[in-house]
């Protein structure tokens, strides 16, 4: 007997054809479209430019890529950057040192950062301190009012980049424009060596999807948001990648060990 899919993708008996759904197709993950309905409450939280501590994603409706990380208060900026990067990009938000710290301590994943100096309850270096101890190589754009030497020579050490508003346009448009490239580049070898994995082990375009988003971080209950199926069809394909993978027990560790993989690669 052939096996096929059914609407959700849940694997049955049958077949029309002969046809069998077993292989290596291309696929097209929605990764971050699951965080789509919190932008109106983070707008409503921003208005009228107070501080706000509710981490949220703003961005475009079937994005490819990792937020970006923007820890800003004024929401003049956020409105301007989201305006900016809609096209491309989602935006995770947190207005105050307290909520990046916590987002961070949440397990962040972004493509990149961009982190104002002067926040209510602190200094956004020292976020971009925390966040050299959490993400090593998270490429960093520092945006502030302040032309500090100070600040400069500091976030600089950090290994961020520093623009000074209100006249940030060019500079951020060129530092999105080589985090898309490093990002796509890593995105790529992502694909290259999940599609290499499930080619060998016989998994089906669905099975391959959920096992790199699930290689991407994301949880079972994100997977079934960003691929807007039940979280029960997630749990089902989980089944059945790891009864093609002898020796797996545990999807998320078969994630951890294809991520340090490709790390080595």
């Amino acid at each position: 007997m052939n096996r096929v899919e059914d609407r959700e993708g849940k694997p049955r008996v049958g077949g029309i054809g002969g046809i069998r759904h077993v292989g290596c197709l291309a696929f097209s993950p929605r990764a971050a479209i699951l965080r789509e309905h919190h932008a109106r409450r983070t707008l409503a939280k921003v208005a009228g430019g107070r501080p706000f501590s509710l981490s949220a994603t703003l961005g475009p409706s079937v994005p490819s890529l990792p937020p970006i990380f923007l820890v800003e208060d004024d929401s003049d900026t956020v409105r301007t950057i989201t305006r900016l990067t809609r096209k491309t990009w989602s935006m995770q938000v947190a207005g105050t040192v307290q909520d990046a710290l916590g987002s961070l301590e949440a397990g962040l994943t972004a493509s990149a950062a961009i982190v104002d100096i002067g926040l209510p309850d602190g200094s956004g270096l020292d976020v971009l301190a925390a966040l050299r101890q959490k993400c090593p190589r998270l490429p960093v754009l520092v945006l502030t009012a302040f032309v500090n030497v100070e600040f400069i020579n500091r976030a600089q050490q950090l290994g961020a980049e520093y623009a000074v508003k209100p006249d940030y346009g060019s500079s951020l448009r060129a530092f999105l424009a080589r985090v898309e490239e490093r990002t796509c580049a890593a995105e790529a070898r992502v694909r290259a060596h999940v599609e290499a994995f499930a080619c060998a082990r016989g998994l089906s375009p669905r099975e391959t999807e959920v096992l790199r988003l699930a290689v991407g971080e994301m949880t079972r209950k994100e997977i079934a948001g960003a691929l807007g199926v039940s979280l029960s069809a997630v749990k089902w394909w989980t089944q059945i990648i790891l009864e093609k993978c002898p020796g797996e027990s545990n999807l998320a560790d078969l994630a951890r060990r294809l991520r340090a993989e490709i790390r080595e690669n």
